[in-house]
């Protein structure tokens, strides 16, 4: 799973919780969104228009 994306919502988060929870899923690994130099999303970080999400937000969003 990897959370903040681009345009991500709680409730985009919340849809995958209730995903995997209704599902038999038997391991999950949870990345935040990695800025690479020289990608799109590299280019809306420097022009503003992607900002990574903070730690705080991470747990808070994981914790429903």
């Amino acid at each position: 799973i990897m959370v903040g994306l681009p345009n991500e919502t709680q409730e985009d988060i919340e849809n995958t919780v209730e995903f995997i929870n209704n599902h038999d899923v038997q391991g999950i690994k949870i990345h935040s969104t990695y800025v690479v130099k020289s990608t799109k999303l590299a280019e809306m970080y420097e022009v503003g228009k992607y900002k990574p999400i903070s730690l705080e937000y991470y747990w808070r969003s994981w914790n429903i």
